[in-house]
């Protein structure tokens, strides 16, 4: 998209979710493979809830005319996310939320990054800094 910031995110998202199916894969039952997994999912929420905030913030500042309708791509790609993690935090059940990470949430990144990130970065993109 039009923004590097944006573009170093939606990497550091990709890259989150890689750790979290990593983590997943070495899931052995033990202590620590079940922190491994907590860890992932607990940084990819963090880091996926911050830059939805951070792109808000700036759709916000330079009064992007779709904010609502990409705000609410957002609200409920984080709906879904705290569904699966808390999903995860209450059954342990690795086979319930690979798919999500695995499929369902890449295949969500790629359509809202061609879709609607690509619009508002360039539009954001246009205005000084």
């Amino acid at each position: 998209v039009d923004l590097e910031s944006m573009n170093r995110d939606h990497a550091d998202q990709v890259e989150m979710v890689n750790a979290v199916v990593e983590a997943l894969d070495k899931l052995d039952g033990s202590e620590a493979s079940v922190r491994a997994v907590d860890e992932a999912v607990e940084d990819f929420t963090e880091h996926t809830t911050e830059h939805f905030r951070h792109e808000e913030d700036e759709m916000t500042k330079f009064k992007f005319p779709a904010f609502q309708i990409h705000k609410a791509e957002h609200d409920r790609a984080i709906e879904r996310m705290r569904m699966v993690t808390a999903q995860w935090a209450t059954d342990r059940d690795a086979d319930a939320i690979r798919p999500y990470f695995e499929r369902h949430f890449p295949a969500w990144l790629i359509g809202h990054v061609s879709a609607m990130d690509a619009v508002s970065a360039q539009f954001v993109s246009g205005h000084p800094r």
